[in-house]
């Protein structure tokens, strides 16, 4: 996610799309977002006029309805598919030629638009200022006229006002978290700037709430991880993973960040720091030396996990 569209303390050097079609990266991105059946299955409200689903029962065995929910399960895999993380298309566009003499031909612009078969993101598009500029179009103002001349259901020429406040806030107080991002990924296309402003909002207004429990379990959950991550803030995630007693999880968050930010250097103690989940929290929380936050260092000091240990306070 570009910097640039939001003050972050991400280097500019880091490649985000590079990172993130990582195997490495992916795998942990799925491990730490886990599989909430509840949530991949919950109602929703579907368009008006659109027939439901009737609900059916059926009378099973304990070992036909262990098969129905194993296949359920690896069913919910698919519905938690990552979201494409991009840098965001910049804003910008090409003079084609200034016709001089049709310079204020008209107080509006003029757009030309090519409507044979072709790829939306492909299409020649092109306007004519009244000062007589001839220039491709931006990104923006290219996918706001695929809508209007390729319409698509729920999918209007102009940003909904959910994406905007107040709008967008009401929505987030009422816990709409993941229908607002849902949207946004049916709206938008992950290069849209509008899009990664969009969702770094909403993860920012998150982390603020305290709110994560309301994307764990979704696909979100790992654009959250990934871009907390990647902008250095994952005492939230600590936090978060705190309160569940999930030392993997929080492992996991770590081997995430030393892919991502390979200038950090950790001297972990023993052969077995990279397999040894709780070890690996341990000696980056104790190295990090910036985590405030109490039910960190209570968890840390407790020694949940590894009951023979003893471990020095953070602070």
């Amino acid at each position: 996610m570009n910097p640039n569209a939001r003050k972050s303390s991400t280097t500019n050097s880091i490649n985000v799309e590079e990172i993130f079609l990582k195997r490495e990266v992916q795998e942990l991105l799925k491990k730490v977002t886990s599989v909430d059946i509840n949530k991949v299955y919950a109602h929703r409200l579907k368009n008006k006029g659109s027939r439901e689903q009737r609900m059916h029962y059926a009378m099973m065995t304990d070992e036909k309805l262990a098969q129905v929910k194993e296949k359920y399960a690896k069913m919910a895999e698919y519905f938690l598919q990552l979201v494409p993380i991009k840098e965001p298309l910049p804003e910008t566009f090409k003079v084609i030629t200034k016709d001089e003499e049709l310079d204020g031909h008209d107080e509006s612009s003029y757009v030309f638009y090519d409507i044979r078969d072709a790829l939306d993101q492909d299409r020649l598009v092109v306007y004519r200022e009244p000062d007589g500029t001839l220039r491709t179009a931006k990104p923006q103002e290219l996918r706001r006229l695929n809508r209007a001349f390729y319409p698509r259901p729920n999918k209007p020429v102009y940003v909904p006002p959910v994406f905007f406040d107040p709008a967008l806030e009401y929505a987030l107080n009422l816990n709409k978290h993941e229908l607002v991002m849902d949207f946004a990924c049916w709206f938008f296309e992950p290069d849209e700037l509008q899009f990664v402003q969009l969702i770094q909002e909403v993860i920012d207004r998150i982390v603020r709430d305290n709110k994560l429990e309301n994307l764990y379990g979704t696909r979100h959950f790992s654009t959250l991880t990934f871009y907390l991550t990647l902008n250095k803030n994952i005492e939230p995630l600590f936090k978060f993973f705190v309160q569940k007693k999930d030392t993997a999880s929080m492992a996991n968050i770590v081997r995430l960040y030393k892919i991502m930010h390979t200038d950090w250097r950790t001297a972990s103690a023993g052969k077995d720091a990279d397999t040894d989940d709780f070890k690996l929290v341990y000696d980056f929380a104790t190295q990090y030396q910036q985590f405030q936050d109490p039910s960190i260092i209570k968890y840390l000091n407790l020694d949940i996990i590894k009951p023979n240990r003893t471990f020095r306070s953070l602070q």
